[in-house]
């Protein structure tokens, strides 16, 4: 085979990723020797988007990331800006390997049964192997940038406004950069909730927070009602809540079940509805009284992170198929994360179930 290095194979690794390391980078160089692969590595995602650039204009057939999910959000979301500028350059097929934090698609990408995922990936493509692909569902997510007045777009499984953002914002500040056993993974974040953001929740009662909101759906979509601990899927379209941004906590929309840490923060989306197909995302809104609603979810962190939380009472439960969308309209500006990050301040938010990500389905790699 008719290889060029710099034509090949890309394998960037991200060391700001929370379980990334520059033994990971050693590692990585090494299995690639004899290989046409090339290996990058940096702590500044601006280092690794330019990387993808010139990928593209080299035309790179396989990119290898290792980072978390803010790491593969922004390498799929710069493929996708700079291939709709220039429809001329072919896509690259994109193997992930985590090295975050939560890595939200670890479960699902079957690499857990792989000690040198690199190795195998870089044999198969060597011995001209076709190599398979899985498609991700994403949810896109649009803003207007306050700052530029710019309309704005992020794809990535999971994205929200409110206590989920919050608590982001809070692990990077509490964890981010610092080593030890309780500052990594479940146990970090675990820590910034309660030694933080529980705090700053219990703070809130006595000063709440002003300003105005509200949130419709556009286009089909049902609601989760559960009677009796039976579920079943209403119909439902227009307004879900309008009134004071105090009594809307979160509202955080996904299109894959899990939330990083092997928990599964959307159960709804492994159901199977006829009306809705698989095409579809899920929506929490969680909303009420915010003293009751804390100590709830409290006293629900043992079935949470047991993956047996489906339902509560401050949970607006929502699912929204391809060709609807919810819309969030806030008269001042809330923090926005997407993949796990920090993205912008911004006012009026939707989120749509459009698109696929492909990735490498290191599961099937095994066996073929």
């Amino acid at each position: 085979m008719s290889v060029c290095i710099e034509k090949d194979i890309s394998v960037m690794i991200n060391l700001n990723a929370g379980s990334s390391s520059i033994d990971l980078v050693s590692q990585a160089e090494e299995i690639s020797c004899g290989y046409p692969a090339i290996v990058y590595a940096t702590c500044s995602l601006a280092g690794m988007m330019q990387r993808v650039h010139r990928d593209l204009e080299a035309g790179v057939k396989l990119q290898v990331i290792y980072g978390g999910d803010g790491t593969l959000a922004a390498v799929v979301n710069e493929v996708r800006k700079y291939l709709n500028e220039s429809p001329e350059l072919e896509a690259p097929s994109i193997a992930y390997i985590p090295a975050g934090t939560g890595n939200i698609l670890k479960p699902t990408i079957g690499i857990n049964k792989l000690k040198q995922p690199l190795e195998s990936l870089l044999q198969k493509y060597q011995n001209e192997e076709e190599l398979p692909i899985m498609n991700i569902p994403l949810v896109n997510t649009e803003y207007i940038d306050l700052e530029t007045g710019e309309n704005k777009s992020m794809l990535y499984t999971t994205a929200g406004t409110g206590l989920d953002a919050e608590l982001l914002q809070d692990f990077e500040e509490v964890c981010r950069g610092k080593s030890g056993l309780f500052s990594k993974g479940l146990l970090g974040y675990m820590r910034s909730i309660f030694g933080k953001t529980v705090w700053k929740q219990g703070a809130s009662l006595f000063k709440p927070e002003l300003g105005e909101v509200k949130i419709k759906v556009e286009g089909p979509a049902k609601m989760v009602e559960v009677e009796n601990k039976e579920e079943s899927y209403q119909e439902f379209s227009g307004l879900v809540y309008q009134g004071p941004t105090s009594k809307i906590h979160s509202v955080f929309v996904g299109s894959h079940p899990n939330v990083g840490f092997g928990i599964t923060g959307f159960p709804h989306l492994k159901v199977k509805d006829q009306y809705l197909g698989d095409e579809f995302m899920q929506a929490r809104i969680v909303k009420g009284d915010k003293l009751k609603m804390l100590g709830h979810l409290i006293l629900k962190t043992p079935t949470i992170v047991t993956n047996n939380f489906r339902n509560s009472p401050y949970i607006s439960e929502l699912l929204i198929p391809k060709g609807g969308e919810i819309i969030t309209e806030f008269d001042r500006p809330v923090p926005l994360q997407v993949a796990g990050g920090f993205v912008a301040e911004a006012c009026d938010i939707k989120y749509k179930r459009e698109e696929e990500m492909s990735l490498i389905n290191w599961a099937e790699l095994i066996k073929s």
